[in-house]
């Protein structure tokens, strides 16, 4: 008997939560870049969901890659891939918080509820 065959029906394996995760976050960002970019306004979301992420943060691109890298290493399960998910986190945070102080200093109104990259915290 597999290891693979005791785990409870219905469960996903590392393999299909990390497919899951990469296949959501790769395909997410090219709405939301075009949502929030090229343009001199307050980015807000549109009828896309995927633009939805708008609602609480200023740059949903980069969390949706975030999303991506660790979705490719839960799926790939290997450290190399776990360490650049992280230095990409933190690369992608830098960004975040420099967009998003740029947007607080140019909009008087901008949302405050928002965060730069991660909902509710960062």
């Amino acid at each position: 008997m597999a290891l693979r065959d005791l785990r409870p029906a219905g469960e996903w394996s590392p393999l299909g939560r990390g497919w899951a995760g990469w296949a959501r976050g790769s395909h997410s960002p090219f709405p939301s870049c075009l949502s929030g970019s090229k343009t001199r306004k307050i980015p807000y979301p549109t009828k896309n969901p995927f633009t939805w992420l708008f609602l609480l943060v200023s740059c949903p691109n980069y969390t949706y890659e975030v999303g991506s890298w660790i979705g490719f290493a839960i799926m790939t399960q290997c450290l190399p891939v776990a360490l650049f998910s992280l230095v990409g986190f933190i690369q992608m945070t830098i960004w975040a918080k420099g967009k998003h102080r740029s947007y607080l200093k140019e909009f008087r109104d901008y949302p405050p509820l928002r965060m730069p990259i991660v909902p509710f915290l960062l």
